[in-house]
């Protein structure tokens, strides 16, 4: 006898059979395709009828269990040290895999201290969303004041075992110390003759590199006395300090 097969799937469209290889007995395959759906449950039935046969149709319920796998992060927390008024640190990154691969993800962040600070952003720079991907962070101090703040970077995977991940992140914000060895220069130039040779001091700081300005001052408001900043203003660097007299009388200034 000759039997034909109905699909009932709802609007979701997941269910799909194959054409009968013949008159019975004969065969068909059935194929299920999550592509477009949430993680759940979801019934479907395929109906077998036979014209003119006893027990036609005959109902085949199909079930289909969608599940969101196992998702995870290779960080679990991060740290970042910046000096206050210093250039942002390098960013970092990590990792976020699943079982099976191919899991859509997010990436945000919340920043516990300050409240609603902006000092953290996180994005998805390889991956497309899609696991394997790639997560990079980045932070900048900006105008915060020396201390430790808190933030977190959160994965989320729809229906996915493990979601959502939250990562704390840690910056620490440090004053710096800026000091320069020499505590005094001592020049000598002979009236109307040329200037001495410039005296340069290193300038350093701890715990590690920031900008610095160089200005002048004079006990009587003569500009004799000249200094320049090397290295783009920035420490460890050095400043090349010049006088010259000029129209200056015999005595010291």
């Amino acid at each position: 006898l000759e039997f034909r097969r109905v699909l009932f799937r709802s609007l979701l469209n997941w269910l799909s059979v194959t054409t009968p290889t013949g008159p019975a007995p004969g065969t068909f395959n059935v194929t299920a395709n999550a592509a477009n759906l949430t993680t759940g449950v979801y019934q479907g039935a395929i109906y077998v009828t036979m014209p003119n046969a006893a027990g036609s149709p005959f109902r085949i319920p199909v079930t289909l269990n969608v599940t969101g796998g196992t998702i995870a992060a290779s960080a679990t927390s991060l740290s970042f040290n910046q000096i206050v008024g210093g250039a942002a640190p390098a960013a970092q990154t990590f990792q976020v895999t699943s079982t099976p691969t191919s899991q859509l993800f997010t990436a945000t962040v919340n920043v516990t201290s300050p409240a609603n600070g902006n000092w953290l952003s996180a994005n998805i720079t390889a991956g497309a969303g899609a696991t394997p991907g790639t997560v990079t962070v980045t932070v900048n101090a900006g105008s915060l004041p020396a201390n430790t703040y808190q933030g977190n970077v959160v994965i989320t995977s729809s229906g996915a075992t493990g979601s959502p991940i939250n990562i704390p992140v840690t910056l620490t914000v440090q004053a710096a110390t800026i000091s320069a060895p020499t505590t005094a220069l001592t020049f000598n130039q002979l009236a109307g003759g040329p200037a001495p040779t410039a005296q340069t001091v290193n300038v350093t700081s701890t715990p590690g590199p920031i900008p610095f300005t160089v200005t002048t001052t004079t006990s009587n408001s003569v500009n004799w006395l000249t200094a320049t900043a090397s290295a783009g203003g920035t420490t460890p660097g050095t400043v090349s300090i010049s006088v010259n007299s000029g129209s200056l009388s015999a005595g010291p200034y």
